[in-house]
This record gives C-alpha cells, structure tokens and sequence, in this order.
C-alpha cells in the first residue's frame, strides 16, 4: 500500500506539469500491486482523469468501473460522472453521456453537484444531432439561464449552453451575443472555466467560441481558439483537445476566407486526431470543414480523397457535425457532378 501511495503521488505531479501519459503508466502500475479494496475506486478515478485526453473509451471503463463499487464521495461522483459523460461524448456516444449525468443526479441532493450535472445533461442533450424533444429542452433551457447574469461558474456554464442553444435556434443575434457576455468575465473564460480547467471541461469555452464565429463575431473567437491551442500546448495536452482547437482555427479562417490558412488548420487538427483513434467526433468535425474548405478552393478530386478516407457519409454520427455533415456532402457529390 505504501507503494500505491507514491506512485499515485508521482502521477498528481505528473499531471500537475503536463504529462498525462506518465500519470496514466504510475496509475496502471498501482492497479497491479493491487490497491486496499477502500483505495482502489478512487485509483480508478484517477486513472480515468489521466487517460480523459488520449483513450476515451479507456476513461469510460475506469470511471464506470469506480462508480460502480463504494469509495467515492459525493464530491468525487460528481466529478467522475461529468468526465465519464465528457469521455462518452469524445466516444461519439451522446445518449450514454446524457443519460449518464441524469441518472446521477436523481440521487444527488441540491447544490453545487446537481446544477454541474444539470448543465451537462444540458450540454450533452443539445450536441446530440437528433433528440426526441429538442425545442422541449430549448424551452427548459431558456427558463433556467435567460435571467442569470453570470454570478458564478455554475451560472456562466448554463448561459454558454444557452447562447450556443439561441445561436443553432437562429435567434436574434444580438441577444445571443450578450449571453456570451454574460458567461465570459472581461472578454475571456473565468477562472474554473478555462480551456484546461477540470471541473467543467475545455467544452464550454468551446461552445462560446463556435457560437461567436456562427454569430460574425471572428475576431473574439479567433482570440478564444488561439488561447485554446497555446493552453493545450502549455499543458501537455496533445490528443483530441489540441486536435479540436486546430480545427476550430480552422473554421474561423474558413468564415472569414482565408482558405489556404483554414485547410492548414485542419489538415493539422486531422493529423492529430488520428494519432487519438478513428470515427472519433473531432474527425468528423475537420474531415466537414476540409471537405467544404477544398470545394470552396475548387479542389474537388482532393476532398473526394478526404471523404473516402475518413468515411465521411451515412451513417452520420450521433453528435452534430458543424457544418452539417449532409449537406457537405450533398454540396460534393453536386461538385462531382
């Protein structure tokens, strides 16, 4: 046991100067010794912490697995649900996430926890590209965020789901700016709610920045992608996240025409997300937005080349493709002719 402690001493140091995969190799060497049976689902925490950048469905079998026997306290629960919802979702498995943080928050008594795991049934319900009841949960969304004015971390996360909400609905854009505005703290993310910051995940700041390149507003978040990329690099995060906020550079660069900027972008975002996995949600995303760059650039045998080495067609995936996954490829087969 003593040896359990170092090692998972060593991983927290790990992780605390940006070296996930040595985290994740002290953790997995933990595992074997084997751990006290009261220690062990808090290693498996952990370890799905550890492994949340690089092995999605790694994280998913270990905090699913730490759930499900006793050693966790509240705090923790919460927590390893909303990352265990955050891995289903970068496993391109929305349902799951969704379900997963309703079903925690049934037994989950008021305050702090439930309002996290309410805005991420919120924000997992919203991403999935068909839901049984989307205006619904429009409607409930709206009544919980549209009076807040962003007093707290757990006000700013339900008014960013709202803006983004507001801004796919087509509502007015005005408004849906100053919901941004409410969730940001002098034009950039609150502490707790940043690119790297546990708690509430890189998804949020995400969603502010998508909203304001689909609202004209390019410059904010070009601003807001740029810090993203320079905080995954920072930290030593180089899997999925440093693949999305390449990728999301490359959507702002697309909006505003600079096309031979955007497809760098995104050739660069594809490239690191295949060192993660394959039909991940980050794919889909860049293989879209090259496939519409390319066309735009009248390159139509080489977006036909990306279509077909990442699959891009039916069936879509269960996450919302950005731009939408049909009609990019609608828009190539009419360039094929």
């Amino acid at each position: 046991q003593e040896l359990v402690g170092q090692l998972r001493e060593a991983a927290r140091q790990h992780l605390a100067v940006g070296a996930p995969d040595a985290a994740r190799r002290c953790l997995e060497r933990a595992l074997e010794e084997p751990p006290s049976p009261q220690v062990k689902a808090t290693l498996l925490y952990e370890l799905g912490c550890a492994t949340l950048l690089s092995s999605p469905a790694t994280t998913v079998q270990h905090l699913r697995a730490a759930l499900d026997m006793p050693g966790l306290d509240e705090e923790r629960r919460v927590d390893a649900t909303y990352r265990l919802a955050a891995a289903h979702s970068h496993n391109n498995q929305l349902k799951e996430a969704a379900l997963a943080l309703a079903a925690e928050a049934a037994r989950t008594a008021p305050g702090p926890g439930l309002m996290r795991l309410q805005a991420g049934a919120f924000l997992w319900e919203g991403m999935q590209a068909a839901e049984d009841d989307g205006p619904g949960r429009s409607a409930r969304l709206a009544r919980n965020a549209d009076h807040l004015h962003g007093r707290d971390n757990a006000e700013r996360a339900l008014l960013t789901i709202r803006a983004f909400d507001a801004m796919m609905r087509g509502e007015n854009a005005q408004l849906v700016v100053d919901l941004c505005e409410r969730a940001l703290v002098d034009g950039h993310p609150a502490r707790g709610l940043g690119w790297t910051d546990a708690e509430w995940g890189f998804e949020l700041p995400t969603l502010v920045g998508i909203t304001y390149a689909f609202t004209d507003q390019l410059d904010r978040a070009e601003q807001l992608f740029g810090e993203a990329v320079r905080a995954f690099e920072i930290s030593g995060w180089s899997g999925a996240h440093l693949a999305f906020a390449h990728t999301l550079l490359g959507l702002v660069h697309r909006r505003r025409g600079r096309l031979a900027e955007a497809e760098g972008f995104l050739r660069e975002g594809l490239r690191l997300a295949d060192r993660v996995g394959s039909g991940l949600p980050v794919h889909w995303d860049a293989a879209c937005l090259l496939i519409d760059t390319l066309l735009a650039r009248g390159r139509v045998k080489e977006a036909r080349e990306i279509a077909d080495r990442y699959a891009f067609g039916s069936p879509y995936p269960s996450a919302m493709v950005l731009p939408d996954g049909p009609c990019v490829r609608g828009r190539l087969l009419l360039a094929e002719g």
